[in-house]
């Protein structure tokens, strides 16, 4: 036997090992079902919910159908235990945090005007030896009086706090540094 058989044959004997085997798509919406309805239960409620929801016909069905795809696939494992843990750890934590999460609603972006941009590139650009922090410095004491200005007039357009409006204006600034700085 040549060493580039012996190559290939282990080659495809790798490209044919699976590690993560999953479950089909309709097996995943049982599971997440049964997950659903019994999310309150504690754990010995559950487990005993989980071997009567086993007994069922067609559930039995959808198992054995379930447990030759994996073999065929090459898992060992018990999928009976595997099916029980996925629903138990995994859909059981999605359940509850899809549950316990509230969309929360996003205030409008409002960004600086498109003239203080401008102003604070050319700035930096003139600044990229320097740290962000020393650079910002030097442009608030270069342009002390104008700075003020801006942020006082926005926050009484955004109807913010002054603080506020010049933690924005910092941000900005620092974050444009950063993009400037990695270009």
């Amino acid at each position: 036997m040549g060493f580039d058989l012996l190559v290939n044959l282990k080659i495809n004997k790798m490209a044919k090992s699976t590690f993560r085997h999953t479950f089909s798509k309709q097996c995943m919406e049982v599971l997440g079902e049964f997950s659903k309805a019994h999310c309150e239960e504690d754990r010995k409620v559950f487990k005993r919910s989980w071997e009567e929801w086993l007994s069922r016909d067609d559930i039995q069905c959808l198992v054995n159908d379930e447990i030759k795809s994996l073999r065929g696939a090459g898992f060992e494992g018990d999928v009976l235990d595997k099916m029980f843990k996925s629903t138990r750890y995994y859909f059981l934590k999605k359940v509850t945090t899809d549950k316990d999460v509230e969309k929360k609603e996003r205030k409008q972006y409002v960004g600086l005007s498109k003239t203080i941009l401008e102003h604070m590139d050319l700035h930096i650009k003139e600044q990229l030896g320097n740290r962000p922090e020393t650079a910002y410095n030097n442009y608030c004491n270069q342009f002390t009086q104008k700075i003020k200005g801006e942020i006082q007039e926005m926050a009484n357009e955004l109807e913010e706090s002054v603080d506020d409006v010049y933690k924005k204006y910092k941000k900005t600034y620092k974050n444009r540094f950063y993009v400037m700085f990695r270009k």
